[in-house]
C-alpha cells in the first residue's frame, strides 16, 4: 500500500534584516489514487466518495468530471 500519513513540523529561521524564528506542526495524508477503495476499507474513520470523521470526494478536486485519475494523467 502506497498511501500514508505524515506528521512533523517545519521550522524557519531568519537572521536579518531582524532575528526570526518559526515553529509549527503539520498533517498530510497521502493518498494514492488506486487505493482509494482499500483505504476506506481498512480505516473506519477514511470513506471515498461517502460522508464520514475524513472524506474524499474526487470531485473536489481538480473540478468536475468525476475521474480524478483521467484528469490527472491528461495534466501530466
Amino acid at each position: 500500500m502506497n498511501s500514508a500519513l505524515y506528521a512533523g513540523h517545519v521550522q524557519h529561521r531568519r537572521l536579518r534584516p531582524r532575528l526570526h524564528h518559526l515553529r509549527y506542526s503539520f498533517f498530510w495524508t497521502l493518498l494514492d489514487l488506486d487505493e482509494l477503495a482499500d483505504v476506506s476499507r481498512r480505516c473506519r474513520l477514511f470513506s471515498a466518495e461517502k460522508f464520514n470523521l475524513f472524506s474524499f470526494y474526487q470531485g473536489d478536486h481538480l473540478g468536475p468530471g468525476g475521474d480524478l485519475r483521467g484528469q490527472m494523467n491528461a495534466i501530466l
